[in-house]
């Protein structure tokens, strides 16, 4: 999981993109929450499974809902 961070961290700031704020379960691993410490980045921890809480988690139930 650590591999897949790096690498979509690296390719955002190759693009002049800096994520400034990650919102993630607090389940995520400490090696993470690490490096997103270490990118001088802010995080946020939601509880697992709050879809009102996670956005990201929040739109996709929406479209759930739309579609079913």
């Amino acid at each position: 999981m650590l591999a897949a961070f790096n690498e979509v961290y690296e390719y955002l700031t190759s693009k002049n993109l800096k994520p400034k704020l990650h919102v993630m379960d607090n389940q995520c691993s400490k090696a993470v929450v690490k490096q997103i410490k270490k990118a001088e980045a802010n995080i946020q921890l939601v509880p697992p499974d709050d879809h009102r809480a996670n956005a990201a988690e929040r739109a996709i139930q929406t479209w759930k809902d739309h579609w079913t």
